[in-house]
């Protein structure tokens, strides 16, 4: 193996850890994106039955 060949195995491997690294932190953002969704949108509409009469559905939360 000569030494350019070396180099650009090394690359590659460095390439492909990289891009397994970025869809590794994507998918764990992505499935806890909609973890956080899911509970701020519970706690959303917890919130707004205690703050409203039942049955008034707001679009935006009321500050």
């Amino acid at each position: 193996m000569g030494c350019s060949n070396l180099r650009l195995f090394i690359r590659n491997s460095q390439t492909f850890l990289y891009r397994w690294l970025i869809t590794w932190i994507n998918t764990f953002i992505g499935l806890n994106k909609w973890k956080i969704i899911g509970v701020s949108l519970i706690y959303w509409f917890q919130w707004n039955a205690k703050h409203h009469a039942f049955g008034q559905y707001d679009l935006a939360p009321t500050v």
